[in-house]
């Protein structure tokens, strides 16, 4: 390895022991709670070495965020894997139940998520254009697999084909942020005032969604 490779490795292994010190911190106390001090601390890097490689906290909780789509794109991938023997039915099922699976499974990431899809975009305003664009395109590439299973719906004449793919796409998306923030947040709420367990509540939500879209049954 050269001296230049060296470097390099080194930069990038720095670059990921402070994100994964962020993580660690916005996890346990909160992003509100956390400064750059802490996370410089916990890294063991000075504050000056952590801004030779951040603008800010912002910009390394959008770094945790991309690391959570990237993790639940793997997940997608896995439930998907045997896409072609599925109906459209089923894939959006699959999509939704690997998307609720993985907010048990890593409840911080998709709280990450979730906060990202419902935030005021002024709120990430200070980040880099390039760390905005690498957050975009790993949000594009989660939406693609629902875009998938939609025109695969239209394709088959189960979902409705006079409303564009995308726009359909970006419906039942948007729904279920929606379904996922209030069954997440209002746990509580549900279980006391409404004697409604919050799972089923995710999972009929879900079901009464699709149907609206249903052009006949299968």
């Amino acid at each position: 390895m050269s001296a230049e490779d060296r470097r390099r490795k080194q930069i990038e292994i720095r670059y990921h022991d402070i994100i994964d010190a962020a993580e660690k911190l916005f996890f346990s106390k909160g992003y509100e709670n956390t400064s750059m001090n802490e996370i410089a601390g916990a890294a063991e890097f000075s504050k000056r070495t952590i801004y030779m490689y951040f603008t800010g906290k912002e910009q390394i909780y959008q770094e945790i965020m991309i690391r959570g789509f990237h993790c639940l794109k793997s997940r997608l991938e896995a439930s998907l894997s045997n896409t072609s023997q599925m109906n459209a039915m089923e894939e959006l099922h699959c999509l939704f139940f690997t998307f609720f699976d993985f907010s048990k499974a890593y409840p911080d990431y998709f709280q990450i998520i979730i906060t990202y899809e419902t935030q005021n975009p002024a709120h990430f305003s200070g980040l880099e254009k390039e760390t905005d664009q690498k957050c975009y395109e790993a949000g594009e590439e989660i939406f693609s697999f629902l875009l998938h299973a939609v025109e695969h719906g239209q394709s088959d004449g189960i979902l409705d084909a006079e409303m564009s793919s995308q726009k359909l796409a970006l419906i039942l998306w948007a729904a279920s942020v929606g379904i996922f923030t209030t069954g997440k947040k209002k746990e509580e709420y549900l279980r006391i005032y409404h004697d409604i367990n919050p799972e089923d509540f995710i999972s009929e939500a879900f079901q009464f969604l699709i149907h609206q879209f249903i052009q006949k049954k299968v």
